[in-house]
């Protein structure tokens, strides 16, 4: 008995702390897989979600860099915008001038026509007379009012108007009619020598 209950004594109190030692060697030995499991799960875990992480830092440093670039494209595009309306603006107040430009010329031009079909004496300076901006113009851009503005100068100022004087610059006879004198060099030597 005292074997058995060195045995037992030994299984109770050493054996069961053996048993316990070997059940806690079992629950050890699965403790720590588990546990080591665990470890590696953890690991994994962490692995993952650094990886995860560092993606969604990439992820948030393209949308950034995307942001960056959009705010930039859109604030060219407002200057481009702002630059090509800008540039519109200075074309068309350039177009405007040039039309009044070119219809003040057609304007002088139709003037200095009329003054001379209704006999001025100085087209030019009967043309200065009328303000151009009087002058009314149709759809295709043609003057039309061109001949009554110089006929209504020509009644408040007929000295500035009279009949056509025909007539040539080389000094031939003016006014119609035939002169006596001689107009060419034959005519001038056969003068001179009496013939």
């Amino acid at each position: 008995m005292a074997d058995e209950q060195n045995g037992s004594g030994e299984g109770t109190g050493d054996g069961s702390q053996g048993d316990q030692g070997g059940k806690g060697g079992e629950e050890e030995q699965f403790d720590r897989d588990r546990a080591m499991k665990t470890i590696e799960a953890q690991r994994e875990s962490e692995r993952q979600a650094k990886a995860d992480a560092a993606a969604a830092r990439a992820e948030a440093r393209e949308a950034a860099e995307d942001l960056a670039a959009l705010k930039a494209e859109q604030e060219e595009s407002a200057k481009s915008k702002q630059s090509a309306e800008e540039r519109i603006a200075r074309l068309e107040a350039q177009k405007k001038e040039d039309d009044a430009a070119a219809r003040a010329r057609v304007a002088r031009s139709a003037l200095k026509a009329s003054a001379a079909s209704l006999g001025a004496h100085y087209p030019d300076d009967v043309a200065r007379l009328v303000d151009s901006s009087d002058v009314k113009f149709d759809k295709a851009g043609e003057p039309v009012n061109t001949d009554s503005l110089i006929a209504s100068l020509k009644e408040s100022k007929p000295k500035l108007f009279g009949d056509p004087v025909p007539g040539s610059a080389d000094g031939g006879p003016r006014g119609g009619g035939s002169s006596d004198k001689p107009v060419g060099m034959d005519d001038l030597l056969r003068s001179a020598a009496g013939r």
